[in-house]
């Protein structure tokens, strides 16, 4: 049997003077839980984006001074 597709392995984000922040995740279930207000719309928002979503993803403090996001794919 033939398995095709792929998996998100990681998301980051990165702009002049800031560290990288980026997620890592594994192939398969991946669970995104916080508190309200930690990022996990965000974190939709950045995916959706990437994969061609007509909408930036919404400005959010710890967004600021980021200008390039990175998505990882593995097979």
């Amino acid at each position: 049997m033939t398995t095709e597709g792929f998996f998100i392995s990681e998301i980051r984000l990165t702009g002049k003077n800031k560290r990288n922040a980026s997620i890592v995740l594994k192939k398969g279930l991946n669970v995104i839980s916080g508190a309200s207000d930690t990022g996990k719309t965000y974190i939709f928002q950045l995916i959706n984006y990437m994969f061609g979503g007509k909408d930036e993803p919404k400005e959010i403090d710890e967004s600021i001074g980021y200008s390039t996001i990175f998505l990882e794919l593995e097979k």
